[in-house]
C-alpha cells in the first residue's frame, strides 16, 4: 500500500508539472503574438502613411512618411542594363522622415539603388514590392478584357452544348429512320397504305434535314466565337508584365536639422534594357564612309 500511495504521488505531481509548463507555454505564445507585427503591414504599400509635402503624418515606426514626386531625369542605356536616376525636391519640418517614391519598375535591382540628398542626410535606402492580387488594382484594360473574356467563354460553353444536344436528338431520329425502313415491308404486309408511310417518313426526313442545317450553324457560330475569345486571350496576355502583377516604391529614411528644401536623388539599375548601335558602309566614288544609325 505505501508503494501505491507513492506512485499516486508522483502522478499527481507530473501532472500539475505539466499543467504548470503548458500554462506558461501559452502565456509565452500570447506574449510573442501581442508583440510581433502583421506580415501585411510590412510589406503592403497601404501600410505607408503618406503626407502632404512637409506637413506629413506619422507613419507606423514613427518617422514621417512624405510623398516624393521624383521623376527620371536621366537614363543610361548599356549592353544589358539601363542606369535611372530620379529626382525630386520636397519642404521638409526638422526631424526624421521617410520618403517614399511610388510607382518604380518592380524588375530595379535592389542591391544597385543609390540615395544622396541635399539639405538632409540620407540613413538608409531599400526598394519595396507587393503583389496586385484583388481586380481593382489591374489596368482599366485588362479588367475589361478579362470580363470580354468570360463573356465569350460562356457563350463557347452554351453553344458547345447546344451542339451535343442537336447531335444527340439527330442520332435519334436517324436510328427511328432506320428502324422505320427495316420495318417498311412487314408494314406493307400487314396492308399499311403508302402515303401513311410516306407521310410519317417524309416527316422524319424534314426534323433531320433541319438538325443538320443547325448543328452546321452552331459549328460556325462555334468556330467564330472561339477564335474571337482566342484573340482576347492573347490581347489579354499582353498585359502580364511585372509592372501589372506587382507595385513597387522606394523608400528613404532622411534627417533634416531644420525647415528646408530638401532635394533627394535615387539611382539605379533595371536589367534586360539595352542599347546597340547599327552601322551602314556607303561606297563613294573617292571612298568608304560609315554613318552610325542608333536605334
Amino acid at each position: 500500500m505505501p508503494a501505491a500511495r507513492n506512485s499516486s504521488a508522483r502522478r499527481a505531481n507530473s501532472v500539475s508539472s505539466f499543467t504548470h509548463g503548458a500554462h506558461q507555454l501559452a502565456q509565452s505564445v500570447t506574449t510573442i503574438g501581442a508583440a510581433t507585427p502583421s506580415f501585411a503591414s510590412a510589406v503592403s504599400p497601404s501600410g505607408v502613411s503618406i503626407g502632404n509635402g512637409g506637413s506629413g503624418t506619422r507613419a507606423a515606426s514613427g518617422m514621417r512618411a512624405v510623398s516624393l514626386d521624383a521623376k527620371v531625369v536621366k537614363v543610361t542605356l548599356l549592353e544589358d542594363r539601363a542606369m535611372v536616376q530620379r529626382t525630386g525636391t520636397v519642404m521638409l519640418e526638422p526631424g526624421q522622415h521617410k520618403l517614399v517614391v511610388k510607382d518604380v519598375a518592380p524588375v530595379l535591382q535592389d542591391l544597385s539603388l543609390r540615395a544622396q540628398a541635399k539639405g538632409a542626410k540620407v540613413v538608409d535606402a531599400r526598394v519595396r514590392r507587393a503583389i496586385l492580387v484583388t481586380s481593382e488594382e489591374k489596368p482599366e484594360q485588362a479588367k475589361a478584357l478579362e470580363k470580354d473574356v468570360d463573356v465569350l467563354t460562356e457563350k463557347v460553353k452554351q453553344l458547345s452544348e447546344d451542339r451535343a444536344l442537336t447531335h444527340q436528338r439527330r442520332i435519334r431520329l436517324e436510328e427511328i429512320l432506320e428502324r422505320g425502313f427495316s420495318e417498311l415491308p412487314e408494314d406493307v404486309s400487314w396492308g399499311l397504305s403508302a402515303p401513311q408511310w410516306k407521310e410519317s417518313l417524309e416527316g422524319l426526313y424534314e426534323k433531320v434535314r433541319a438538325l443538320r442545317e443547325r448543328a452546321l450553324s452552331l459549328d460556325q457560330q462555334l468556330r467564330d466565337v472561339t477564335r474571337d475569345r482566342s484573340m482576347l486571350v492573347v490581347q489579354r496576355q499582353m498585359f502580364d508584365r511585372p509592372d501589372t502583377r506587382f507595385t513597387s516604391w522606394l523608400e528613404a529614411d532622411v534627417v533634416v536639422t531644420a525647415k528646408t528644401a530638401v532635394e533627394v536623388t535615387f539611382e539605379y539599375t533595371v536589367p534586360n534594357a539595352l542599347w546597340r548601335p547599327m552601322h551602314s558602309a556607303r561606297l563613294a566614288p573617292c571612298a568608304i564612309t560609315f554613318p552610325s544609325i542608333e536605334s
